[in-house]
């Protein structure tokens, strides 16, 4: 402004003053008092009379960047005034502090934080702390979190100053702890350290609600949901028992069904109800010596604890269903001496006795046998000593076949030999001849017709063949070692070819 001055100042020394010089002066005063009066918008402009040296030129935020003071951030923002005090451009200062107290004073703690403002803050905003260059942590051993990082200073450290703090829960927060009232927690000797049961966003988030981590007790099932003063009546908090009986022995001793006192339950609920179930129904006894499965796994107390004995219940099949072994007739169980070990033939995980299947050990069902009934092989009520051998069962079949002709053609009296075990039927026995005889112009013959006698160790190649042996001498004259004999062929024709 001091160049506009000298530049723009009414001649006065000679004290001629005109009428057109004071239309000038009074026209430059109206300028100064309309631009000081305006509100800055951060694009404001000074033109004319308002910048010295710079008469009819226009000044803007691009024009500040050139300067050795650019403007960023909040800086950008401002209106001119607002730095330049009275729109004195020349000799503004640049430090935060001289702006920022000396002249605006809108430092809140009064330089007590020091005057070095961008050593903490950025341009950006007051609460922008940049934390690459201070750390609330890292300088006051306190991690700013949750609810705390929305507050001011004043709230922890007041307007004294900011000398170091205890950064315990108590030291801030034993007024909310001394006045709680539900729970009590002076009464209750809660904990001290809020962190316990609370997060930092909040005391009555409901969302966020305080849950207190029970080391001796863990809250599952019905308990999860519980109030505390479900457990801990009266407000009684500390030596409240964990066991269940201190709980719920109104529960099991007016229980009915079945009675759990008169049947001599045992008082840890658990064992039956579990620690997860959300109710008392569907309670399950985990039977240690007698797994429930199949039919057991959905039979009543009552089937098995007759008379509401429970304990020394036998574990045996016998016990409970001898009168089921002693009436079946299809096999009778009682004359065919059946094991009384139900699993060995209905096993464990039945859900009724019929379709039993016995694990033959030494004869294991295939095919036709997979689906035979137990009177099939074991005739006349007898299992016991049942040979296994082919030969005991099927001789009647083996004698009566005729094409071929089993017996008369010396087949061995193992059939898996020739039509395996997993066969559903004696039709399509194949036997693995080493002469290929499944396909090629061997195949379609029937056994008799290259093994001619009943020892089906020798074969004919000559008989069958239109070949007299005149010309097979000649065709072979060549042929070293050559004999007209079916040994002979086979030897140098394996496969039946040339």
């Amino acid at each position: 402004m001091s160049s506009y001055s000298k530049k723009q100042r009414p001649r006065e020394a000679a004290g001629r003053t005109t009428g057109p010089a004071l239309v000038l002066v009074g026209t430059v005063l109206l300028t100064l008092l309309v631009l000081g009066t305006q509100k800055g918008t951060g694009q404001e402009k000074a033109s004319g009379n308002a910048q010295a040296g710079k008469s009819a030129r226009e000044w803007t935020v691009e024009s500040h960047d050139r300067t050795n003071f650019p403007l960023v951030w909040k800086h950008r923002t401002l209106s001119c005034r607002e730095c330049h005090l009275n729109l004195i451009f020349e000799g503004t200062p640049s430090d935060c502090e001289v702006c920022h107290w000396q002249r605006r004073q809108d430092d809140p703690y009064g330089l007590r934080l020091g005057t070095r403002c961008a050593d903490c803050h950025t341009p950006q905003a007051w609460k922008n702390i940049d934390p690459a260059k201070w750390s609330h942590e890292t300088a006051a051993g306190f991690r700013l979190e949750g609810i705390h990082r929305t507050l001011d200073c004043e709230p922890c450290h007041g307007n004294s100053g900011f000398e170091p703090r205890p950064t315990d829960c108590f030291s801030c927060h034993e007024a909310d702890y001394r006045g709680t009232r539900d729970p009590n927690h002076a009464d209750a000797n809660f904990p001290t350290d809020c962190t316990v049961c609370h997060n930092q966003r909040s005391w009555e988030d409901v969302s966020e609600d305080a849950s207190f981590t029970h080391t001796s007790f863990v809250r599952q099932g019905m308990h999860a949901s519980a109030a505390c003063v479900d457990c801990h009546q009266n407000g009684v908090y500390a030596g409240t028992p964990s066991d269940c009986a201190s709980c719920h022995i109104d529960d099991y001793d007016r229980t009915a069904d079945p009675n759990h006192r008169t049947l001599g339950f045992p008082l840890e609920c658990s064992q039956c109800h579990g620690t997860s179930a959300t109710s008392f129904s569907g309670a399950v006894f985990n039977h240690t010596s007698f797994v429930r499965q199949g039919m057991h796994a959905s039979a009543a107390c009552m089937d098995c604890h007759q008379n509401g004995v429970f304990a020394g219940t036998p574990s045996d099949c016998a016990s409970c269903h001898i009168n089921d072994y002693n009436s079946t007739t299809n096999p009778n169980h009682r004359t065919l001496a059946f094991p009384l070990d139900c699993s060995q033939c209905h096993g464990t995980s039945a859900t009724s006795f019929s379709g039993a299947v016995f694990n033959h050990t030494s004869f294991v069902r295939q095919g036709m046998h997979a689906s035979a009934a137990c009177v099939d092989c074991h005739q006349n009520g007898v299992f016991a000593g049942t040979p296994s051998d082919c030969a005991s069962c099927h001789i009647n079949d083996y004698n009566s076949t005729t094409n071929p002709n089993h017996r008369t053609l010396a087949f061995p009296l193992d059939c898996s030999q020739c039509h395996g075990t997993s066969a559903i039927s004696f039709s399509g026995a194949v036997f693995n001849h080493a002469f290929p005889i499944q396909s090629g112009r061997h195949s379609g013959f029937a056994c008799a017709d290259c093994h001619r006698s009943s020892n089906l160790q020798t074969f004919s190649c000559i008989d069958c063949h239109a070949h007299d042996q005149a010309a097979m001498n000649t065709k072979h004259n060549r042929v070293g070692g050559y004999a007209y004999n079916s040994q002979a062929c086979y030897g140098c024709h394996p496969i039946g070819r040339r």
